[in-house]
């Protein structure tokens, strides 16, 4: 500056640009060899912004030392400090403002956008549809009856657990979409478990599977005062599997059945009494919503082709096996010289049942609702039913593969999850579905043969079987 001409730094955008030039090259350097996750843009303003800082300390650091001469010495002076004229700070501060402004609109919209991801993954998670299953793990009635721990696992609860354990095996993907609450009734309907269902529709879990006739019937009957009880504005829904008993009030939009009714079992059961010259037909049930119901279609279906009312008895739900050989022994189950005996029971109970009568004799014919195909109670009583007539209902297919060769229990409640979670998973899709036609039209399961009745209700299609499971 000594000759008096200006030099290349005394221009303002000249000095500028070899200040800020050098930061490009320093800049594409960085990105390129880096391996940072951010743009060359970034990096740029980045490296702008730090060096606007660092000039701008200097400039105050300056200031401070040399004010009285920055302040008394004209700008238009040459002799003034180059970079506290307007050709310089003006430039410099616009470019400082411009770099950190950009630069802070981007990390403000990487940050929203990070945030509104993780809003989006909690959201996700938080999205999955919960689905309460009502399940009979234990009997109750067991429970008070047997002194020991070990003897309340009802093997029916086993087979549910099965069924779950299933889906989550075979539907790995859909299970994803799907948290399950499960809720033991223990066969014993109970203002306990109301109060429970209400606290979880005020939550809004809107789907419901619920198992067995004993719970499924007051449950259906009960369930719309249990919707206005819980004040919920959504509309829930219950679905009754392996529940045959004609007492289950199916209705559409609310309740729903997924199950052999027990008026399919007996018109199949009469059918082959009456093929087989059958006159005379007693019954040996448990005197629960199952068994009731049971005795009630097969009685309506006898009489109609002519014949006379069955008799049989009826035994407690809460009887130990032992109770239940005893009370059969000493009754007057063969007073009148049956030619047939029907069976609406299941588990420990049918296996009970068919131990107490297996010294009559093998000329009666034993009639059985579909537990006698669960494999679990055949190999318990096998040595008697390879000498005794039997007949039993088991669920038709639309191949040769078998389906229900383990457990029909295990079975139809696996079905009904992945009928229920496929329905779910189209209305997703679709809100403008609705559950009803989806539920009612949906072919899955595939291999199995039913069709849509009314009133929430199906028709599984059944047939007559007289096999032992291997």
């Amino acid at each position: 500056m000594g000759d008096g001409k200006p030099n290349i730094v005394e221009k303002s955008y000249k000095l500028l640009f070899v200040i800020y030039a050098p930061i490009a090259l320093l800049s594409y350097v960085i990105n390129a060899v880096g391996g940072f996750k951010i743009s060359f843009l970034s990096i740029f303003l980045i490296c702008v912004s730090v060096l606007s800082a660092v000039l701008a300390l200097l400039l105050i650091i300056r200031y401070a030392f040399k004010r009285s001469e920055i302040i008394n010495t004209p700008d238009s002076n040459r002799n003034a400090p180059f970079l506290f004229r307007h050709d310089f700070l003006i430039p410099f501060i616009f470019i400082s403002i411009t770099s950190f402004s950009v630069l802070s609109l981007l990390i403000y919209s990487g940050a929203v956008k990070e945030l509104t991801y993780h809003k989006k993954v909690i959201a996700t998670k938080s999205e999955n549809t919960t689905i309460v299953l009502i399940l009979g793990l234990s009997d109750q009635n067991i429970i008070d009856s047997k002194p020991s721990i070990n003897n309340t696992f009802y093997d029916y609860g086993a087979s549910e657990i099965q069924a779950l354990s299933m889906y989550q095996r075979f539907s790995p993907s859909h299970g994803n979409h799907f948290d399950f609450d499960l809720i033991d009734h223990q066969m014993k309907y109970s203002e306990e478990l109301e109060m429970e269902i209400v606290q979880l529709m005020k939550k809004g879990v809107i789907y419901f599977v619920c198992t067995t006739s004993s719970i499924s019937v007051p449950l259906s009957r009960k369930f719309e005062q249990l919707i206005s009880k819980s004040g919920t504005t959504s509309k829930p829904i219950l679905i009754c599997t392996n529940a045959s008993s004609p007492e289950v009030q199916t209705k559409s939009n609310s309740v729903y059945r997924f199950f052999i009714r027990s008026s399919e079992q007996t018109k199949l059961l009469v059918k082959k009494s009456i093929s087989l010259n059958l006159k005379t037909i007693n019954f040996i049930a448990i005197n629960n919503e199952y068994g009731k119901g049971s005795i009630e279609s097969f009685d309506k279906s006898w009489s109609e082709k002519g014949n006379l009312s069955i008799s049989g008895i009826y035994l407690d739900p809460i009887f130990s096996e032992e109770r239940i050989i005893e009370e059969i022994k000493t009754s007057n189950i063969l007073s009148n010289n049956p030619d047939a005996i029907y069976i609406p029971a299941d588990g420990v109970k049918l296996q009970a049942i068919i131990k107490a009568i297996a010294d009559f004799s093998d000329d009666i014919v034993l009639l059985s609702s579909a537990a006698m195909t669960v494999k679990h109670d055949q190999l318990a009583i096998k040595d008697i039913l390879l000498r005794k007539k039997w007949f039993t209902v088991a669920p038709k297919t639309k191949a040769e593969e078998e389906i229900f060769s383990y457990n029909i229990y295990t079975s139809f409640l696996y079905m009904s999850i992945i009928k229920l979670t496929k329905t779910i998973e189209k209305m997703d899709e679709d809100p403008d579905l609705s559950f009803h036609d989806e539920w009612t039209k949906t072919e899955s399961p595939r291999l199995l043969d039913f069709e849509y009745d009314k009133k929430g209700d199906f028709i599984i299609h059944s047939r007559l079987d007289s096999s032992l499971t291997d």
